[in-house]
């Protein structure tokens, strides 16, 4: 079973993404719970989930995702990271976390 967890302070943006990923594991066939935060101290406080991929946008107030994504290292070596913002300027950023992809918005 895949444990996603969609963190964006846009909730269209949560919405367009939650879709998506329906969409496609609907299609495929796979087990999956979607888990949405608005807030990056939400989602780090959710972390006993142990979720298989996180998908963070990066520009957020109060903690933006590149930090999540350094304090979520620290916890989980193992997951998968995307970060899906607007600022494609910051995906070179993502490398020192170990992100595996990064999408740019509008998806």
């Amino acid at each position: 079973m895949f444990k996603i967890a969609l963190l964006d302070d846009d909730k269209n943006s949560l919405s367009e993404l939650t879709k998506y990923l329906n969409e496609y594991f609907f299609n495929h066939e796979l087990e999956y719970k979607i888990y949405t935060f608005t807030n990056g101290f939400d989602f780090l406080d959710s972390l006993k989930e142990n979720f298989t991929i996180a998908f963070l946008d990066i520009d957020m107030p109060a903690i933006n995702g590149l930090e999540v994504a350094r304090k979520l290292r620290n916890i989980d070596k193992n997951i998968f990271i995307i970060f899906v913002t607007n600022m494609a300027s910051c995906a070179i950023n993502g490398y020192e976390v170990e992100a595996i992809d990064f999408l740019v918005k509008p998806i």
